[in-house]
């Protein structure tokens, strides 16, 4: 099954999260809930557990609060329908996990989050009916926005990545890899170490130098990293490049003739005695081309 992703707002200290609806299909038995509490990058704040409030049918929600005791959840009846508790990891301080027992079948299911925490946190996790589907690695990437790069140079990017998920990030990809589609000039330059829980990483990319073009048209890209365990929604990096200009002319800069990089043939509508552009009157030299030979009417036939 694929998990559902829960993402909070920042939270203050004793407010509660949007409610989030999950699906129990009728063959699982066990419903698993992973939570991290974000404080501040690479820095884990280890205080207050939150508490979890579990809904199931029309009944009230329950608290679930950490601790080794698990505590009934009642459907719209009032009967029990399920057990459930709430465990801190012992490898990671705020990372925590809800184990679901369901016991009659019930439902719709609802759950909330409430940070007990003196500082405003934010949480992210997943919601499975397998317990390793909930420990997954959560990239989120700083947006790139606009490459802008100039002519015949080399270029270095970084993107900054953040591990919001529950276990360590690690990226197959890997120097030299193609950074986007084939083609792309753009190639990854170096990846971080494997970036636990709460941490951050950097990701640099060097471009090839890229052809000048006479009208700038940005291109809109798409790369997907190659990360263990990670969805593919979220190893998705979306960027636009912005190739560089031909240096500006004599057109382009009085924008007399907008047709600048139209060729020089030597036939009709282009020609004329003197190699004159015949829509602006300027020279070959004017709009960044080659000058033009000198003209001679009679050229000699070849032997």
């Amino acid at each position: 099954m694929i998990p559902e992703r829960l993402r909070t707002v920042e939270l203050a200290q004793g407010h509660l999260s949007d409610i989030f609806a999950f699906t129990v299909p009728l063959a699982f038995e066990k419903t698993f809930v992973s939570l991290v509490a974000h404080f501040t990058d690479n820095d884990t704040l280890g205080g207050t557990a939150p508490t979890v409030f579990i809904r199931a049918g029309l009944d009230d929600p329950t608290p679930v609060d950490e601790g080794p005791l698990s505590v009934d959840i009642h459907g719209s009846g009032g009967a029990p329908v399920a057990r459930a508790n709430l465990r801190r990891s012992t490898t990671d301080g705020d990372t925590f996990f809800v184990s679901i027992t369901h016991t009659k079948s019930a439902g719709p299911w609802k759950l909330q989050i409430r940070n007990n925490e003196s500082e405003p946190l934010r949480f992210n996790g997943f919601i499975a009916n397998d317990e390793h589907a909930t420990k997954r690695p959560w990239p989120e990437f700083s947006a790139l926005g606009r490459l802008v790069f100039d002519a015949n140079a080399v270029h270095s990017r970084q993107i900054l990545v953040r591990n919001v998920g529950v276990s360590a990030l690690s990226f197959k990809d890997k120097a030299g890899d193609r950074f986007g589609p084939a083609g792309s000039k753009i190639v990854i330059s170096k990846v971080p170490d494997p970036i636990p829980s709460h941490h951050t990483g950097i990701i640099e990319m060097t471009s090839e130098p890229l052809a000048e073009v006479a009208t700038r048209q940005t291109s809109t890209f798409d790369h997907l990293f190659t990360i263990d365990d990670a969805l593919q929604l979220d190893r998705r990096v979306t960027y636009l490049v912005d190739p560089p200009l031909l240096p500006r002319t004599r057109c382009r800069e009085n924008d007399g003739c907008r047709e600048y990089v139209r060729n020089f043939d030597l036939f009709p509508p282009d020609f004329t005695p003197d190699f004159s552009c015949v829509t602006c009157g300027h020279f070959p030299e004017d709009h960044g081309l080659p000058p033009a030979p000198p003209f001679d009417p009679f050229p000699p036939f070849p032997p």
